[in-house]
């Protein structure tokens, strides 16, 4: 099979695909061209117009027919015999490929012609992303007031200085502040150093107060919030003891048995400022659980164990303990319940009882500081376990520890 190919470029708005045909049946000639003018869009199939037909013929047609307009042209030879079977497999792709062409030509859609058009195109989107810049920047060095930051202003112990609202809120104002939220605060700290008391929240003169302050910052266009309760945690006289802030307390005391029990669970201790009934009790108090946990039999003394980072064992160079007087043996003597005597023991596999070995065995004075222990050979560890065996004062059944801390070397 013989092939030719003669092609001519040209940019393109639509595109159709036409088939040139020569006298004899042994010559075909097909022609696909890109043409500028609309009206050569819908596919023909054009007469041949060439004794000889072939390429030649094709040539003479696209004149007649405004084939050699400026477009692309590639034209295809075949040569022998064409048969019924291959007439229709050709028919049937031409069919396919002239409404693939068709669909081409609505779609395809004209470019600029040169790189100036282009740079008439890009010329206003720079000046856009300039513009947008500009904007981002005005807007960050002066912000919109939905940008900018609000802030609490407590009136301490609901006290205000009428006089100085306006002066407050301008200086809030200046510093950049788009809005307020109100809160009526109770003071902590030295009484000489907090404001006087002011008047009751949501009293008449209060709301008086309340109304300048609000009408100043709508002058100065600020936003104003108000908080819908006095102090922290916010509350007042309409809200009811079960409603009201709780704690979570408890109290322990051991039994011996077996044995059955009916007892009256001790009361455990709260706060002295929580409201009280006539006979003592608090305003309000719910049961929460009894628990029953069986003591298990210890060694002598209050255990601690610690594993250190990592998989390997360390280099142990030194304990320190900080020894703390604790508030149960202050009325007790002078000794208070300051920890006495301890153990430390170490570990290289794993925290049970029978993998420590005792490396240090020593006594603490009955003074509230860091007092080292070293250790000498160094003793390799992956847990340790610290044991405080009595404390300085026999009348108290507790000892206070502030902290334990070990040192050493990878």
């Amino acid at each position: 099979m013989k092939m030719m190919w003669r092609a001519r470029r040209k940019r393109a708005k639509f595109c159709s695909l036409h088939l040139l045909s020569g006298r004899k049946a042994s010559d075909r000639t097909w022609a696909l061209a890109f043409m500028t003018s609309p009206a050569a869009v819908l596919p023909a199939i054009l007469p041949a117009n060439s004794a000889r037909g072939g390429a030649a013929g094709g040539d003479r047609v696209g004149r007649r027919y405004g084939l050699n307009e400026p477009g692309y042209l590639l034209r295809r030879r075949w040569g022998g015999r064409l048969t019924l079977k291959a007439a229709v497999l050709r028919a049937a792709w031409l069919i396919v490929t002239l409404a693939t062409a068709l669909l081409a030509g609505v779609l395809v859609a004209a470019e600029p012609d040169s790189g100036e058009a282009r740079g008439r195109v890009a010329a206003p989107q720079a000046e856009d992303m300039s513009a947008s810049r500009d904007a981002l920047t005005k807007g960050f060095l002066n912000p919109p007031k939905a940008a900018r930051p609000s802030t609490y202003w407590l009136w301490l112990n609901g006290y205000v200085n009428r006089a100085h609202i306006e002066r407050e809120l301008r200086a809030f104002q200046q510093a950049g502040i788009s809005g307020l939220c109100l809160f009526d605060m109770g003071a902590r700290g030295a009484k000489d150093e907090q404001p006087p008391t002011g008047p009751a929240f949501l009293s008449e003169e209060w709301l008086r107060s309340l109304a300048h302050a609000v009408r100043i910052a709508g002058e100065l266009g600020m936003g104003v919030q108000l908080s819908v309760a006095s102090s922290w945690d916010m509350g007042g006289a309409w809200v009811e003891p079960e409603h009201a802030s709780m704690g979570l307390y408890h109290v322990e005391w051991e039994v011996t048995g077996p044995a059955e029990l009916d007892q009256l669970a001790p009361f455990p201790p709260v706060p002295a400022k929580a409201p009280r009934k006539p006979n003592g009790q608090p305003v309000y108090s719910k049961d929460i659980a009894l628990l029953a946990i069986p003591l298990r039999k210890r060694r002598p003394g209050h255990e601690f164990l610690f594993q250190l980072e990592g998989r390997e064992p360390h280099l142990l160079d030194r304990v320190v303990l900080y020894n703390a007087c604790g508030e149960e043996g202050k009325d007790k003597g002078a000794s208070g319940s300051f920890a006495k005597d301890f153990s430390v023991a170490v570990s290289v596999s794993d925290a049970r009882g029978s993998s420590f070995r005792e490396v240090l065995r020593g006594t603490l004075r009955p003074v509230p500081r860091a007092q080292p222990f070293d250790l000498r050979p160094r003793p390799k560890a992956r847990f340790v376990r610290l044991r405080i065996l009595n404390g300085h004062n026999p009348r108290v059944n507790r000892v206070a520890l502030a902290e334990f801390e070990g040192v050493w070397q990878f």
